[in-house]
């Protein structure tokens, strides 16, 4: 048995051993190199027949490689060790500096791209790719930030994304310099500001203030402090976050929900670092460091009066930004482990979901991001029983809309490229012949009805999965709104 997930040159030996994100370093050949590193393809592994495999990275050689269980010697190929892989299954050919052409080779069950069944197509960097019980998600890797490879508790995953993130946060902690961290909400900047913390060695505290909690006639007093007296209820003196952080690192979270008012009284601390209290009359000189985090687009706030360009530009000693999500699908499962661990004795979510739960989890559009995330694990972790998850245990959520609502399917094969013939039809059971084409409309929401909104009713019914009952129901333009509807209905009855 071929070893799981090796890459073989023509001539049928072993060259290139799965990549080891946890101690890939940069070649020596590299450090010396005066010009920028070609970029490379890289496959990351999502879920596998074996868990253990969860996380390998392979490299792609130029130009074409197979994929398959026991693919042809003399090809260039990568053997994949699961019983749902046809001995040659697909191959993917490097066509570009930004695409890949996928082929399937007449596979028993079929190769999948970001959720649609192929038979050729070219997809791009970040593309889900599903063969058999294996999903692997694509990646154009520039080879930059190499020295950042190892994956950190603030920032899981090995990822280009990761990487940059990583590099980021370093050189954001070298100096005094503000930090501007910017991210839609939920994608952990808040871990990011404790990383800042943490890799810039100061020996002060980490104090975090969310900046639109201050009442606003307190704003100033609970920034720089204040005198004994200095206002009704200033029976003592306060210090003010400020220089609580001295030494240290002050948060300032949703800094661009600040009001116009109060924008302007933070000009001159960020800038010189120095505070006076409220009703003081003596100037403080700090030693802090200011990092500042938003989910707002601070420059397109400038442009509509919302945001002054003044405390921007000070904001701006260092910008990192935090990707969401759906950016960072080849990070799922080491986001999932970091968020939250499942129970049962699994030691990862690789153990605890089939590939089917992982494939759509890559293919989710997360708007709330690790926040949505860490839910929605909340709620796997009270479903979870020794034998794992599938698809038919995920709750109902915004993660099943990319059954309905899937990306588009790969564009057709270029002019030139040479797509294989489509596999023969295979037999099928007579009881089911008749779902091999969407209900019409009426009978859907016949059923929706009839099961008060329940996908999971109507999938038993029809014999079969939520993930066919979702794309019918979009192909009949029934979104999710009806669907709750019907819910809602019953929940009135009730």
């Amino acid at each position: 048995m071929a070893n799981y997930l090796t890459l073989q040159h023509s001539v049928g030996g072993i060259v290139t051993a799965p990549i080891d994100p946890s101690t890939t370093t940069a070649p020596r050949l590299n450090r010396t190199r005066r010009h920028r590193p070609s970029a490379v393809w890289r496959l990351h592994v999502l879920a596998s027949a074996d868990p253990r495999h969860v996380g390998q990275v392979i490299e792609l050689p130029p130009g074409t490689t197979v994929l398959g269980r026991r693919p042809d010697p003399a090809a260039s190929a990568i053997c994949i060790d699961d019983a749902l892989l046809s001995r040659n299954h697909a191959s993917l050919t490097v066509v570009g500096d930004d695409t890949v052409a996928v082929c399937d080779i007449r596979s028993r069950n079929g190769t999948y791209a970001n959720g649609h069944k192929v038979g050729s197509g070219h997809v791009g960097s970040g593309a889900v790719l599903r063969v058999g019980d294996t999903v692997l998600v694509l990646e154009l890797d520039p080879q930059l930030h190499s020295g950042y490879a190892r994956s950190t508790a603030a920032v899981p995953g090995v990822s280009v994304a990761a990487r940059a993130v990583r590099a980021a946060l370093h050189a954001a902690s070298a100096d005094l310099l503000p930090v501007l961290l910017g991210g839609e909400t939920g994608t952990g900047k808040e871990l990011a500001a404790v990383e800042v913390h943490r890799l810039s060695g100061r020996k002060g505290p980490l104090v975090r203030v969310n900046v639109t909690a201050l009442p606003e006639a307190l704003f100033e007093a609970e920034l720089f402090g204040h005198a004994r007296g200095a206002f009704t209820g200033a029976v003592a003196a306060a210090p003010g976050r400020f220089r609580e952080a001295n030494g240290g690192t002050l948060v300032l979270d949703e800094i661009g929900d600040l009001l116009p008012t109060q924008q302007p009284k933070l000009l001159r601390v960020i800038e010189d670092r120095i505070v006076r209290g409220v009703g003081a009359n003596v100037d403080i000189a700090l030693d802090v460091k200011v990092v500042a985090s938003t989910h707002i687009d601070l420059p397109g706030a400038v442009v509509a009066g919302r945001f002054r360009q003044d405390l921007l530009a000070r904001l701006l000693g260092h910008t990192v930004a935090i990707p969401p999500l759906r950016l960072r699908r080849a990070d799922l499962i080491a986001l999932a482990d970091a968020v939250r661990k499942p129970r049962q004795g699994f030691a990862s979510w690789s153990d605890a979901l089939d590939a089917d739960v992982v494939e759509l989890l890559a293919l989710a559009p997360w708007r709330d991001n690790l926040r949505e995330l860490r839910r929605l694990l909340v709620q796997l972790d009270e479903r979870l029983g020794k034998t794992g998850l599938g698809l038919s245990d995920l709750p109902d959520g915004p993660w099943l809309e990319a059954l309905a609502t899937q990306t588009e399917p790969p564009s057709a094969a270029s002019p030139g490229a040479l797509p294989l013939p489509a596999p023969p039809p295979r037999a099928t059971d007579p009881k089911r012949h008749v779902l091999s084409q969407s209900p019409p409309r009426a009978d859907l929401l016949a059923l929706l009805a009839q099961h008060r909104g329940d996908i999971r009713l109507i999938a038993e019914a029809l014999h079969r999965d939520r993930r066919q009952i979702y794309r019918w129901l979009a192909s009949a333009q029934i979104g999710l709104d009806v669907i709750a509807a019907h819910r809602s209905v019953v929940a009135t009855k009730d």
